[in-house]
């Protein structure tokens, strides 16, 4: 049981809705400032998330709690993009045998990642290789033909 009185001794409002205290506001202010999530204040205080995501919403308003950093949090679970020693680590891992959760345990990647970027590598890679290929062939053959032609 947590550490509040229980709904029954809490002061209600006209929609029997038990009001904030102080306590639990100051208690709701230094959760959220060390960085916990609306779930786990909800459970530590007896109160459902939304009540306290709303009291938080309020309190950010007023200025007495700090509004999260949006883009801090969206990029918590991004990885970072693809460096060429990344492919060359994963050329050299996979020409050597290694099985690929080796491979992502080795670049410190998930194996979904492994699986997307040695496909991206196979479809979009090696589609530009073919291109320049074929670039290539095309100018050497209007030179043959420039060279061959006998005046």
């Amino acid at each position: 049981m947590s550490e509040f009185a229980p709904n029954s001794f809490r002061r209600v409002n006209f929609r029997n809705i038990p009001q904030w205290t102080h306590a639990e506001i100051e208690t709701l202010i230094e959760l959220r400032s060390a960085g916990k999530k609306y779930g786990e204040i909800a459970s530590l205080m007896g109160r459902s998330a939304k009540s306290v995501a709303t009291r938080a919403a309020k309190l950010i308003s007023l200025g007495k709690l700090q509004a999260p950093d949006k883009v801090s949090e969206l990029k918590k679970g991004i990885q970072p993009l693809w460096s060429e020693e990344d492919d060359a680590l994963l050329d050299d891992a996979l020409s050597s045998g290694s099985s690929y959760p080796e491979v992502a345990n080795l670049l410190g990647r998930s194996l979904n990642s492994v699986y997307g970027r040695i496909h991206y590598r196979r479809t979009v890679v090696d589609k530009r290789k073919e291109d320049r290929l074929l670039e290539q062939l095309r100018r050497h053959h209007q030179l043959s033909d420039v060279l061959s032609y006998k005046i």
